[in-house]
């Protein structure tokens, strides 16, 4: 069994203009986070276990985005 911390969420950024999501993980394992948006991922790629993986991206308010995370 694997244990991580994982951090995820979306900000307002450019006035409100804009969305910031974001996907940040820390796990025993080798792992990775990911943000999805249009159905593109930008993924952090894979971590050494005891590392934080950082993922995000920035987009128009109006987008829906989908935060993940995998462990190796």
């Amino acid at each position: 069994m694997t244990h991580g911390k994982w951090c995820y969420g979306s900000e307002s950024v450019s006035g409100g203009t804009g969305k910031k999501c974001y996907s940040n993980y820390i796990a025993d394992v080798t792992h990775k986070s990911t943000v999805r948006v249009i159905n593109i991922d930008h993924s952090s790629g894979w971590v050494a276990k005891g590392q934080t993986s950082y993922a995000n991206h920035t987009q128009g308010a109006a987008y829906t985005c989908y935060a993940y995370y995998d462990n190796a």
